[in-house]
């Protein structure tokens, strides 16, 4: 473990303190949004001058491997899809820090951050609890707010929102959490009493913001890292899930109505928007031009919902960037998840093996929510800096497997 760890860990979290301010119903949160770019980018300043080591610069020798490969790239078709391809719509400040922010996330989460949880048992276990109880202190917003009348949304009148301005993006706190909430009390580091009114009121919380996509990813991802610790346990909670899920699909009908025509609306929208031209279907349109030629190709489709992108990662990152950002970002994605499953058995017997079945379980859990979302786009936000955690999780444990390093403290 890096003297200098400690502290990067921290500088981490305040990036991600932030890519949580700026999505939530706090304070000043939507002056602090049109420069959320400037100031993550101040931070991941800040993360490189302590991380720098000249000597290390200097002695550093790259290794090719499959995955170094793909990054790289991946980040020449995403400047080449920037600044060449849509260079006069993509050449402002708001772009530029735009494009760095992705850079930067990926930079401090996917490469460092997730190195550091991993060669670090007391910062994996501290961060996990970061998440659980920002999510009860969440929840129990969520549920004073409701049955209070504080901060009441005319828009969502009998949701969930807690710190948020939508349920959608309220669900996503819960698919996070829940899993993680599981994986701490079979690891025995919360006592029993917590666990049962945590997970009453993330379990509460999530029914009510009637995300059927949300409800259904987390009891995926529940189920998943239940089935490797307890059998019993698992079963218990297929039960509990069916019995809740009868009561909560009720519930939605009554709430909710149908989205499945204006969802398509949207999907028919990005794909016209995909296949305009041979040039559009490779480099996009930039990164805010889509967001604006999207919303009038979804009117001409006759959809008026309020919404500005397509709902689905891939057709988003389509229509700003080009499609073949998308495809090489799945292809480093199922690269690691399909090595991560391989490596299992050869970890099975080590400390990482359930580990890796809940960053699995996460990784998987949000993809997957993110086919019907797609606020994992959206580099500014908590969701992808999340992801890119545990997807680097996985590819450390992918190395240890392979021999690639010997030991946790070796990275």
């Amino acid at each position: 473990m890096k003297k200098s760890d400690s502290l990067l860990y921290y500088i981490s979290l305040s990036y991600l303190f932030c890519s949580v301010y700026v999505i939530a119903n706090f304070p000043y949160s939507d002056l602090v949004l049109p420069y959320i770019s400037f100031i993550q980018f101040f931070i991941f300043l800040c993360f490189v001058v302590v991380q720098l080591n000249l000597n290390n610069i200097f002695m550093y020798k790259p290794k090719f491997n499959y995955l170094n490969f793909l990054s790289v790239l991946l980040f020449l078709i995403f400047f080449v899809s920037v600044f060449i391809a849509n260079g006069k719509v993509n050449f402002d400040a708001e772009s530029i820090f735009k494009f760095l922010t992705y850079i930067t996330c990926i930079y401090i989460f996917f490469v460092h951050f997730s190195r550091i949880i991993f060669s670090d048992d007391e910062k994996f276990y501290n961060f996990l609890k970061v998440i659980v109880y920002f999510a009860v202190a969440d929840a129990i917003f969520a549920i004073f707010s409701k049955f209070t009348g504080f901060r009441y949304s005319t828009s969502f009148p009998s949701h969930s929102l807690g710190f948020f301005s939508h349920p959608n993006t309220h669900s996503f706190v819960f698919t996070i959490s829940l899993p993680v909430l599981f994986f701490l009390y079979f690891d025995k580091k919360i006592r029993l009493s917590f666990f049962l009114i945590s997970l009453f009121l993330l379990a509460y919380n999530l029914m009510t913001t009637y995300s059927r996509t949300g409800m259904i990813i987390t009891a995926f991802a529940v189920l998943l890292v239940t089935f490797f610790y307890s059998k019993k346990v698992f079963f218990i909670s297929v039960a509990l899930i069916l019995v809740s899920a009868s009561i909560v699909v009720a519930n939605i009908n009554a709430v909710k109505t149908d989205s499945s025509l204006s969802r398509a609306l949207l999907i028919l929208a990005a794909i016209q928007m995909i296949l305009e031209s041979p040039f559009h279907f490779f480099w996009g349109y930039g990164i805010f031009e889509a967001i604006e030629v999207f919303k009038t190709e979804k009117v001409f489709l006759g959809s008026l919902e309020i919404v500005v992108d397509p709902h689905n990662l891939i057709l988003l990152l389509g229509i700003q960037f080009g499609m073949l950002v998308p495809l090489i970002s799945l292809v480093i994605y199922f690269y690691v998840i399909i090595k991560s499953f391989l490596s299992i058995k050869k970890l099975k017997k080590t400390e990482n093996f359930k580990k890796i079945i809940l960053a699995l379980s996460l990784c998987l859990g949000l993809f997957l929510q993110n086919m019907f979302e797609d606020i994992i786009v959206y580099p500014e936000y908590f969701v992808m800096p999340i992801f890119l955690v545990f997807l680097g999780y996985l590819y450390c444990n992918i190395k240890l497997a392979e021999g690639l390093i010997h030991t946790q403290s070796s990275l």
